[in-house]
């Protein structure tokens, strides 16, 4: 059943774009949990996902994706929150074209995924993540081991092995993949 992996679906979402990012713009982007791309500390990106359950398993999922690509400029109660591609890069991007690299990247990403779940029941991989927490100003080599029934992250300090259960509003992923 995929009940249990389903609060992961906003981060596959969310590394095909910040993957798309790399890959068009050669730039550095990341992920806050559980939904959201940032761009030089702004938001660039958001995610949306609901999923229809029945009978503990998940029979489809809707996954919205917003990106900020050609906007020339935001609100001034926006501007020190968002940002898009284009400001930050100074490069104009065809639609199409992002939306063709981030489905090939998320199509990449998901199978990898449920394949690993199918075969090795596990998708993380064994290299650590870098993790900022919002209570510390440096990062910390983390594993990530898996999720929780409630879409919280579990990582393994790198070093001390010491495991933690963290919320989504504690922390940001640096580099995921």
């Amino acid at each position: 059943s995929f009940l249990s992996e389903t609060p992961i679906y906003p981060l596959i979402a969310a590394s095909g774009i910040v993957e798309s990012i790399k890959k068009i713009y050669s730039c550095f982007s990341y992920i806050i949990w559980p939904n959201d791309v940032f761009l030089k500390g702004k938001k660039v990106s958001g995610v949306m996902c609901r999923a229809k359950v029945a009978k503990n398993k998940v029979k489809f999922a809707i996954i919205g994706v917003g990106v900020n690509l050609n906007v020339e400029f935001f609100p001034s109660s926006l501007e020190n929150l968002a940002t898009s591609l284009f400001l930050e890069t100074g490069k104009r991007v065809d639609c199409f074209y992002f939306l063709e690299c981030f489905l090939k990247l998320f199509e990449y990403i998901y199978f990898s995924f449920t394949r690993s779940l199918n075969k090795e029941k596990t998708f993380f991989k064994k290299n650590p993540v870098k993790v900022f927490f919002s209570d510390f100003g440096n990062g910390k080599g983390m594993y990530l081991k898996g999720i929780d029934q409630y879409g919280r992250l579990i990582f393994e300090e790198k070093y001390t092995k010491k495991e933690f259960v963290v919320e989504p509003a504690d922390f940001s992923i640096v580099s995921y993949f």
